[in-house]
């Protein structure tokens, strides 16, 4: 066979190949599977966390507004009942996977807003930095500063390095509400 002869085969069977239809339909999908499931988990990963951010933040506004109202008095809560009050509000996403652990509480009185307002919290080297952290609820007319950090973790293993922030593979939600107790009895 001449080199000629070879070439036209080859250009033959190469051509052949080409215009060949069966199963372009599978390798299309195994072309494109990859990127859009890799994109699918994305959004729904997303989506599930916004909408457990936005049921802590719902969670602190309302345990905000018991205290606020004298409902539950500073004097009668600690802070593994506030905890509990917190989870409580969250269980629809996150049920009973709400460990102390997972969540973490900052709650006190200020003299002032602008000294509520100035309060630090961080993400630093992984790690959830609440400067001046502590539980202390105040009375009747106090300005208090309540914030919330939930550590959540991934539905989906791949995607922890990507969206997550701490050291822990989770990221922090938080919410934070600021406010100065009703006139109530103490």
């Amino acid at each position: 066979m001449k080199a000629s002869e070879a070439k036209t085969r080859r250009k033959g069977l190469f051509g052949l190949f080409m215009r060949d239809r069966k199963g372009v339909a599978a390798l299309e999908f195994a072309m494109l599977a990859a990127p859009f499931f890799i994109l699918f988990f994305a959004i729904v990963e997303l989506c599930i966390s916004v909408a457990t951010w936005q049921l802590l933040n719902n969670a602190a506004d309302d345990v905000a507004r018991i205290l606020r109202t004298g409902q539950i008095k500073a004097a009668d809560l600690d802070e593994e009942e506030l905890r509990t009050m917190i989870c409580d509000r969250m269980q629809f996403l996150v049920g009973n996977n709400c460990p102390p652990e997972q969540l973490i509480v900052d709650l006190k009185q200020y003299d002032t807003f602008a000294l509520a307002a100035a309060a630090k919290m961080r993400v630093r080297n992984g790690e959830v930095v609440i400067e001046d952290r502590g539980f202390d609820p105040g009375p009747s007319q106090s300005k208090n500063k309540m914030r919330i950090v939930y550590k959540w973790s991934t539905l989906t293993g791949f995607m922890k390095s990507r969206l997550f922030n701490l050291n822990d593979g989770t990221t922090s939600l938080f919410a934070a509400v600021t406010w100065q107790n009703e006139p109530f009895d103490d």
